[in-house]
């Protein structure tokens, strides 16, 4: 897995942690538009086991490359990825301890994890052959 810890990426298989919706534009809060992709985002998340999505992972960040999720975020997804990957929970809610960023200085307020940096140490948790890294 390459990738860039500072721009959000798009991860699809269900054996890694998932970040915000990316690439859409940002949309006022009146525009149907936004009412209709928050939709289709919530129905993706019940559709894997979650009914009620934390806010973050149903709509693009000010920036919509945003690379980190919340905690409660990425504490939703643990349950799928204990299943997918035949690990106990609290090893994975350990690996999400460890991955925690913030609150630091304009960074964040409330602790963040890093997707792509969540998953890179959930491929060696797993012992999966981890194949190249890029930092920007």
């Amino acid at each position: 897995m390459v990738g860039s810890r500072l721009i959000g990426q798009r991860f699809s298989s269900s054996r890694y942690l998932w970040g915000r919706p990316a690439g859409s534009p940002n949309l006022a809060p009146a525009d149907p538009a936004l009412r209709e992709r928050v939709a289709a985002a919530a129905a993706h998340w019940q559709a894997a086991g979650i009914p009620r999505p934390a806010g973050e992972l149903l709509l693009d960040s000010a920036s919509g490359v945003d690379p980190h999720i919340g905690l409660e975020a990425a504490r939703q997804q643990l349950p799928r990825l204990a299943l997918e990957r035949q690990l106990p929970l609290n090893r994975l809610e350990t690996l999400l301890r460890r991955c925690m960023e913030g609150p630091r200085q304009l960074v964040a307020i409330e602790p963040v994890v890093n997707v792509l940096d969540f998953n890179l140490a959930l491929d060696q948790l797993s012992g999966v052959v981890k194949i190249g890294r890029a930092h920007v």
